[in-house]
């Protein structure tokens, strides 16, 4: 046993490491190790010194005054008064398009009640393009003495603070809303444009002529056209029934009995009415 051991250590003995070479292979790995690091200390400073040389070239390109923002131009703008837009536009004139924060300057342009939705975009040099989407107005109403228009969401807003009233002199009136406040308004507010926005999308081509909805009553909506004087009494819960029919037998019914004073279309399969005076 003793000499197959002695053996076995002789023929491994040319695997051994001589401690020359251990020291060798250690000073090679400590000048690796310092070349390494000198790079990496070099490349760091370098990419500092770049990153502090784009820093200040920023800086000083925020601070040059052909990049300060000069002109603004609104588009889409038809309804909104130039003058209070300009005012919540003010404090962004003059600041540097490249520090421009477009997310509060439209959010500043938003703040006039009948814009909607505001996007900005920088124009460079020194430009901004603001677009607007502008609320859709869908009536009108009265309280007291001013004229109201209210868009499809429910929103309201006096005619006589925007550029153009005129324009929503062919939009429905609602009725029966004056002398109401709170939580009775906005229910018959709702329940008019509900009524309105069902009579529009199903029958497009007669609600073009809508005139009033008078909505003063709990158990009916009362159509008017304007090109007829004939009242429509409508259910407010489906204000689409028996319309169909309605449409299809007005015609004979005014050849058969004459003038009409109403039809009250709230009975289920039944079309009921009133004669009235030629």
């Amino acid at each position: 046993m003793k000499g197959k051991t002695y053996r076995h250590v002789e023929q491994d003995r040319r695997y051994w490491r001589r401690r020359g070479n251990l020291k060798v292979r250690k000073a090679r790995l400590t000048r690796k190790s310092f070349r390494w690091t000198g790079l990496l200390l070099f490349n760091a400073l370098l990419i500092r010194a770049v990153w502090t040389a784009c820093d200040r070239a920023v800086e000083l390109a925020c601070q040059a005054e052909e990049f300060h923002v000069a002109n603004v131009s609104v588009v889409g703008v038809r309804q909104t008064p130039e003058a209070p837009l300009a005012r919540e536009l003010q404090p962004f004139l003059n600041a540097s398009l490249l520090t421009l924060n477009l997310k509060e300057m439209a959010a500043a342009a938003e703040r006039h009640p009948w814009v909607e939705q505001a996007s900005v975009k920088r124009i460079l040099p020194c430009g901004v393009r603001i677009r607007l989407k502008e609320r859709e107005a869908a009536a009108l109403f009265r309280d007291g003495d001013r004229v109201m228009v209210v868009d499809r969401t429910g929103f309201t807003h006096d005619t006589a603070d925007l550029e153009h009233p005129g324009e929503f002199r062919g939009l429905p009136v609602l009725q029966g809303i004056e002398g109401t406040a709170g939580e009775e308004r906005s229910r018959r507010l709702r329940l008019g444009l509900e009524a309105l926005q069902a009579l529009q999308g199903s029958y497009p081509a007669w609600s073009s002529h809508l005139a009033t909805l008078d909505l003063a009553r709990a158990d009916r909506i009362t159509v008017t056209s304007g090109n007829s004087a004939v009242r429509l009494f409508l259910d407010p819960d489906d204000v689409l029934m028996n319309f169909e029919q309605f449409l299809a037998l007005r015609d004979q019914i005014h050849n058969r009995i004459g003038p009409v004073d109403y039809f009250d279309l709230r009975w289920k399969d039944r079309i009921a009415l009133k004669p009235g005076r030629s």
